[in-house]
C-alpha cells in the first residue's frame, strides 16, 4: 500500500531527465560517473515519491480528494494521515542520503549541487502544499520546469561540476512532455 501511495508508474518521468543529463555529460564532455548517475536518479525517485505523497496528503486535508479521485489512499482509508505524513518523511530524508554522498563524489561546487537538491525538494513540496501552486495555475509550469531544466541540469552538473546551455536546450522536449502527462492526468 505505502509503495502504491508514492504511484512508481510516474517515476520514468523523473528517472528519464537524470539520464538525459548524464547522456549529455558523457557526449558532450566525455565524462560519466556511473555512482553520480545511480545517487542522482535514486535522489530524483526518492523526492518524486515524496512530492506525490505530499500531493496524497495536501489534497486529502484540503478536501479535494473525495470517492471520484484517482488517489484514494487516504479516502478509503489504506493510509492513516500520520502514516502518509511518516512515508513523506521517509521518501525525504531517503533523498537527502542519497544525495549527499554526490557532494564530494561530483565535481560540481557543494553549494550548487545542494541548491539544485534544494529546488527539488521544494518543488515537491511546494505543487500541492505551501503555497500550493496547483490551486494558483502555476502548478504545471512548475512542474515542467522540475521534470525538465531542474533534473536534467541537477544530473548534468552532478556529472561535468558545472551547469550547460546545451543540457538546458535538449531538456525542453522532456518539460513538454512533462506537461502533457500532467494535463492528460488532470
Amino acid at each position: 500500500t505505502a509503495m502504491l501511495a508514492a504511484r512508481p508508474w510516474s517515476f520514468p518521468a523523473s528517472v528519464a531527465p537524470v539520464l538525459l543529463g548524464a547522456s549529455l555529460a558523457f557526449k558532450l564532455d566525455d565524462v560519466f560517473s556511473p555512482l553520480c548517475l545511480c545517487l542522482a536518479t535514486g535522489c530524483a525517485v526518492a523526492v518524486h515519491a515524496a512530492g506525490n505523497l505530499v500531493n496524497t496528503y495536501a489534497d486529502y486535508a484540503r478536501g479535494v480528494d473525495g470517492r471520484a479521485s484517482s488517489d484514494k489512499t487516504l479516502v478509503q482509508g489504506a493510509l492513516s494521515p500520520p502514516q502518509v505524513r511518516a512515508l513523506i518523511t521517509a521518501a525525504y530524508a531517503t533523498g537527502a542520503l542519497l544525495g549527499l554522498p554526490l557532494i564530494p563524489l561530483s565535481r560540481a561546487p557543494a553549494g550548487v549541487l545542494v541548491g539544485l537538491l534544494l529546488a527539488g525538494a521544494g518543488s515537491s513540496y511546494a505543487y500541492t502544499a505551501g503555497p500550493a501552486l496547483k490551486y494558483r495555475a502555476l502548478g504545471d509550469a512548475l512542474i515542467m520546469a522540475t521534470f525538465g531544466p531542474l533534473l536534467v541540469s541537477f544530473s548534468y552538473v552532478s556529472q561535468v561540476g558545472a551547469a550547460s546551455w546545451t543540457a538546458l536546450r535538449a531538456s525542453i522536449p522532456l518539460a513538454l512532455q512533462s506537461g502533457a502527462i500532467l494535463h492528460a492526468n488532470n
